[in-house]
């Protein structure tokens, strides 16, 4: 070494250097201990060094190193396990007794939501002098005096108390930091006590002072608010998106979850199959109706559904056609009628009262069906509908819910209304002169769409020598103070005033000879016409919902 200037310039070789302080940069650095040992296991990491000097080692990405609370730190705020849950007073606004030394008591039950990482107890309270309330809270099984949060709560001219209390805005006496790390559950009490007379007549006191009752204002509400963490389940704050596969469904995947690209749904497996399939598209989860379908899964397409109206466990599913684009969807089709066919007329009651039950109605196919639904799907709504095209229709709605059609056909009374919510008779399908299909006045709509005159009582009854053709499901304007039994009416009479034309399901019109040859299934008609103009009616079908 070289001094110079009182100090020494060069470098230091030594096998060690003692001294009782180092200087120079100013940092009188002392107590230097060098690193000592290694992170030798394997996947083991330096996470710091200990006072000692020795190494601290951790397995890289170890659960265990992880905080319990970090899982949203590492997921960039998107997941968490921390939840905040506020339960309110199980009574709403309680009455605060007037000075007669009696509390007003409001009760609280906290469900054992787990272990508290975060106390607060929340009170609203409104009195005509808050300088002389004083608050009690009583925690479960307390065997002492509870927690008094305020005594006096206010100024003498405060009137509303809204306040929080927690560990660190504590209140008057007791430390709610006992309940950090512990269960909250149970039945906690809250009580105040008024200890002075109101007087009406001061500003303010009307809307709080009662003296006949001897109350002065009330508890509004109040509650208490934890955060606890978690280890049953984790929240999503951002969107849960699941990625497209054809993994199988087995015991080793029993509650996996997955997307189906075929169906645009997400599916859970049960060790069997995935679970659901789209609402409808399988008998184990049929919907109660279309409008069920409908409503729980508003993106349903027209098609075949699965639908079990009596629920699980009861009657077994079975497959409809579900209309679910025509005026708003949710129709189920229960009912299938060709145009000029004598099966499903009026006449056949071995179809319609005593269901019969023939042909399928998955489809909108041209052929006559009385199916399961007719008497086991409940409405309000009916819609006569071409099975060909679906803008060709007629729609109303009933106030009453019906059990199912044949239910209302079974009884054998004519039910009607005028409420009409889409559609109209000359809408609906037939190759005819429009002149003897059209709209005219107040049409009524409804079940056994017949005449006036009922000669003859079968499904629906009707005049069979005189009188238009009657049906089961159907629109006719029935007006019996301008239509005449027997009368003929020339197509000059079809004007508003004049005007009686029908369309049926299930129709048939008896002919002046009382033969009935002319009873097609579906009939269009005004007066005096009915089938006897036998053009091609096209097939129909019969909705509700």
């Amino acid at each position: 070494l070289k001094a110079k200037n009182g100090a020494f310039t060069g470098d230091v070789a030594a096998a060690s250097v003692t001294a009782n302080s180092f200087a120079g940069d100013g940092s009188k650095l002392t107590g230097i201990k060098v690193p000592k040992g290694e992170c030798t296991k394997a996947g083991h990491v330096v996470k710091g060094i200990n006072a000692d000097g020795s190494l601290k080692c951790v397995v890289a990405m170890d659960p265990k190193a992880l905080p319990a609370d970090g899982i949203d730190e590492i997921s960039n705020g998107l997941l968490h396990n921390q939840f905040d849950d506020t339960i309110s007073a199980d009574k709403k606004t309680v009455f605060i007794p007037d000075n007669t030394g009696s509390e007003a008591v409001s009760n609280l039950t906290f469900p054992d939501i787990g272990a508290a990482q975060t106390f607060q107890i929340s009170v609203h309270v409104e009195n005509t002098d808050l300088s002389k309330i004083g608050i009690v809270v009583l925690p479960p099984n307390d065997k002492k005096k509870g927690y008094t949060m305020c005594d006096p709560c206010g100024a003498k001219d405060a009137k509303i108390l809204k306040k929080s209390w927690s560990p660190t805005a504590k209140p008057k006496a007791g430390d709610l930091g006992y309940w950090i790390g512990k269960n909250p559950k149970g039945l906690w009490n809250l009580k105040v006590l008024d200890s002075s007379y109101c007087v009406v007549q001061a500003p303010g006191n009307s809307k709080y002072c009662n003296p006949t009752a001897k109350r002065d204002g009330w508890i509004a509400d109040w509650s208490i608010k934890i955060r606890t963490l978690s280890t049953k389940k984790i929240g999503v704050k951002g969107n849960l998106v699941l990625a497209a596969n054809t993994a199988p469904c087995n015991s080793f995947a029993i509650g996996a979850i997955k997307f189906s690209s075929a169906l645009r749904r997400i599916q859970v497996c049960d060790g069997q199959q995935w679970w659901p399939e789209l609402l409808g598209l399988a008998s184990s989860n049929a919907g109660r109706s279309c409008k069920d379908i409908k409503q729980r899964a508003p993106s349903a397409k027209s098609g075949s559904y699965w639908i079990d109206p009596d629920g699980a466990g009861k009657g077994a599913p079975f497959k409809v056609y579900c209309d679910q684009e025509t005026g708003g969807g949710g129709w189920t089709l229960i009912v299938k009628v060709r145009g000029n066919d004598k099966t499903m007329n009026r006449l056949n009651t071995a179809q319609w009262r005593y269901k019969k039950l023939i042909g399928q109605c998955e489809t909108t196919s041209n052929q006559n069906a009385l199916c399961a639904g007719y008497d086991k799907v409940g409405f309000t709504d009916v819609m006569i509908r071409s099975l060909a095209e679906s803008w060709r229709n007629l729609a109303w709605g009933h106030r009453d819910k019906y059990t199912s059609m044949w239910h209302i056909i079974n009884a054998g009374k004519p039910v009607y209304t005028r409420n009409r919510l889409f559609g109209a008779v000359h809408n609906l399908s037939y190759n005819g002169n429009p002149i003897y299909h059209r709209d005219c006045g107040p049409m009524n709509y409804g079940f056994f769409t017949a005449d006036w005159n009922q000669k003859y009582n079968k499904v629906a009854g009707h005049s069979v020598y005189t009188g238009h053709a009657g049906g089961v499901v159907g629109a006719s304007l029935n007006d019996w103070s301008i239509w005449k039994n027997g009368s003929s009416y020339p197509h000059t009479a079809l004007s508003t005033q004049y005007c009686l034309s029908d369309f049926a399901v299930g129709g048939g019109y008896g002919n002046a000879s009382g033969t009935n040859d002319d009873s097609y299934a579906i009939n269009a008609h005004w007066w005096g016409a009915g089938n006897s103009h036998t053009y091609n009616w096209n097939a129909h079908g019969v909705f509700v919902r």
